[in-house]
């Protein structure tokens, strides 16, 4: 996930290993992108904390071209309840977008793929 997601990376002070570490890095992450304690509670408890995190990393790529990102989750959330969400396909999208640019990730000392966080799709035990 951390391969197609990279720009979460700029804001870990260590490796990423795993759902635990990005659910504290996207808490750290979601108050720049105006995203309030109330809505990540309301978004962690319908899409739970993994999928709220893949959220929050993959809102993170396209940060500047999002309107409203406070807005955002809260539709995405919607979504969510009514069985309509899901953040592989987003998270896919931004690997072939990656891969189309020629982009790697890269986390300090080593790429995302050396650390155990590679993958494209989201997956229970595997980031």
């Amino acid at each position: 996930m951390l391969s197609n997601c990279p720009e979460i990376l700029i804001y870990a002070q260590g490796d990423i290993r795993s759902w635990h570490d990005l659910a504290r890095l996207a808490d750290i992450v979601r108050p720049m992108m105006g995203i309030t304690v109330e809505l990540w509670g309301a978004v962690m408890n319908i899409m739970g904390a993994i999928e709220a995190s893949v959220v929050i990393a993959a809102m993170l790529e396209r940060v500047t071209e999002i309107k409203n990102p406070g807005a955002y989750p809260r539709t995405l959330t919607m979504r969510s309840k009514e069985g309509l969400f899901s953040s592989s396909p987003m998270v896919m999208a931004f690997g072939r977008r990656s891969a189309a640019w020629g982009f790697t990730a890269v986390n300090s000392k080593q790429t995302a793929g050396q650390a155990g966080v590679a993958g494209a799709g989201v997956r229970r035990g595997e980031v």
